[in-house]
């Protein structure tokens, strides 16, 4: 996330998709939010549940609604191996 930064600075509009097992609806959208906050990134959230369609699909679906320029794809959350 930290390499994306000045881009995300720059963005008009920054949005945040997160995409979770229907059983684990936790993202951590609030943690994302602070960190980005505190580098002057103000956020929108988009929350999906995966359900029967793959992650990717899922992601790049959000992705053309929303009609976004650059996706920046980060790992932070919950590791799941807890």
């Amino acid at each position: 996330m930290g390499a994306a930064l000045p881009f995300l600075q720059r963005a008009e509009t920054v949005t945040v998709i997160t995409i979770e097992e229907e059983d684990k609806a936790e993202a951590p959208t609030a943690d994302l939010a602070a960190y980005l906050a505190w580098h002057s990134v103000q956020i929108n959230t988009h929350a999906n549940t995966l359900g029967t369609v793959n992650v990717g699909k899922a992601l790049l679906g959000t992705a053309m609604r929303e009609s976004v320029d650059m996706l920046v794809m980060s790992p932070y959350g919950h590791n799941r191996f807890r």
